[in-house]
């Protein structure tokens, strides 16, 4: 009997093992995280549509591939679209380095996984990006291109030369005697291609394109085959919480299929500063037909409009924007009237406005999230009001909740460039 956990099991060598992943990625997802996804009417994935969405947590894609799906009982309706990933994903060891500062042994147990069958099974293939091509890639390049009998001081600029020989010691006489192998996980945040000569990194420059636009072509194939994939404009995760530069990658992805494919942007923002699970906010969008490819600065406008119209502005963000620019001490009272004020300039900014904003930002739930900003040491109550202690000069991220005061803030940049003089209290 055929089976029908997945719309297109007859096109997937594993579908039973593609259905039992992807079903756990459902379950984790919601378990995890307080999911809740606005579709337009009429929602569909048609074959060759290209999803494209901002990017600010490694949890982006299974939280939108599978909702996409949209699972109904234990059969999903859409496909699982394939996935653009970044390529060192699927090299060995790659685990050890993602989970290096956890207690021994654990990272070198877990880096003896494969993970390319894993992938494989959950349509995930390989793009190469230049953040993500380490040292110890690059040296093979090196040797690969002819390069191996050459001494280092001829390949590596001044930084790649100190930064080999803090690890090394020494460096050898030739590119070919360095032995990385033991230390990748220390070279696991170098840009290699970033430590070469412009002489060294010219005779690299050929072969990496011919990578790279060898794997653009092979999802343009998927494209022509009628299947959807999905391609991270931005290329990697944002830092910062800004929407990143439209890398190039789309554009010519596009340029290769043999149709301009459709596009379906998807926004994901994220509503971090309160307790209980992180919740995300997903809007999927109308189906786009594919912007003009021959004007590289039209074509990423257009991308980054389509998404960047999607953003629902929600609690987390006026949050941090208050923590930011607002006073040092304020009442409950004050806060809320000033979200409320900053809600209908919003609204005729026309800016998207999380559907549930009242829910989570009015009333007793306000007062929750400022007692869960207190636990977590950016506010505290003393003499009948609140004491913003939020430090100021805190740079963005995701590591501490100060961090990602900063980091909201800069995502709201992006919708109302203009936010520190208009939503100033």
């Amino acid at each position: 009997m055929a089976f029908r956990g997945i719309p297109d099991a007859e096109r997937d060598p594993h579908p039973r093992l593609a259905w039992l992943f992807e079903s756990g990625f459902e379950f984790t997802v919601i378990s995890v995280y307080r999911r809740e996804a606005y579709f337009p009417p009429g929602y569909q994935l048609p074959p060759g549509t290209v999803v494209i969405s901002n990017h600010q947590r490694d949890a982006d894609v299974p939280i939108l591939g599978t909702a996409l799906c949209r699972r109904r009982d234990l059969r999903f309706q859409w496909p699982l679209p394939y996935f653009a990933a970044r390529e060192d994903l699927f090299r060995r060891g790659f685990l050890t380095e993602y989970v290096a500062g956890w207690p021994p042994p654990v990272p070198q147990l877990l880096g003896r996984i494969p993970l390319r069958w894993f992938f494989e099974i959950l349509r995930t293939r390989p793009i190469r990006r230049v953040r993500e091509f380490g040292l110890a890639e690059t040296l093979q390049a090196v040797r690969a291109a002819g390069l191996g009998a050459t001494e280092p001081h001829a390949i590596l600029n001044m930084r790649g030369q100190r930064e080999l020989t803090s690890l090394l010691g020494t460096l050898p006489p030739q590119i070919a005697e360095i032995k990385l192998r033991r230390d990748r996980t220390a070279l696991a945040g170098v840009w290699g291609l970033r430590r070469l000569q412009c002489t060294a990194l010219r005779q690299l420059k050929s072969a990496f394109r011919a990578t790279v636009t060898a794997q653009l072509h092979a999802f343009a194939a998927l494209l022509d085959a009628e299947h959807s994939v999905y391609f991270s404009p931005e290329g990697v995760i944002s830092a910062d919480g800004r929407f990143g530069r439209v890398r190039g990658g789309l554009r010519q992805l596009c340029r290769l299929a043999a149709s301009p494919p459709r596009l379906l942007p998807v926004a994901l923002s994220y509503d971090g500063l309160g307790p209980g699970k992180l919740r995300v906010i997903m809007q999927v969008g109308e189906l786009l037909e594919c912007p003009d490819t021959t004007r590289a600065t039209a074509f990423s406008a257009a991308v980054r409009r389509a998404v960047l119209e999607l953003v629902a502005v929600n609690p987390s963000h006026l949050l941090a924007v208050y923590l930011s620019i607002g006073p040092l001490q304020f009442s409950t009272h004050e806060l809320s009237d000033w979200l409320n004020q900053t809600l209908a300039l919003i609204t005729r900014h026309n800016l998207r406005i999380d559907p549930r904003f009242a829910e989570h930002a009015t009333g007793a739930a306000l007062e929750k999230r400022l007692h869960w900003l207190q636990r977590k040491g950016l506010v505290r109550f003393e003499h009948g009001r609140w004491q913003n202690l939020w430090p100021r000069n805190t740079q963005a991220g995701w590591q501490t909740r100060a961090q990602q005061v900063r980091y909201f803030a800069n995502g709201l940049g992006d919708l109302m460039p203009d936010w520190q003089q208009a939503l100033a209290p």
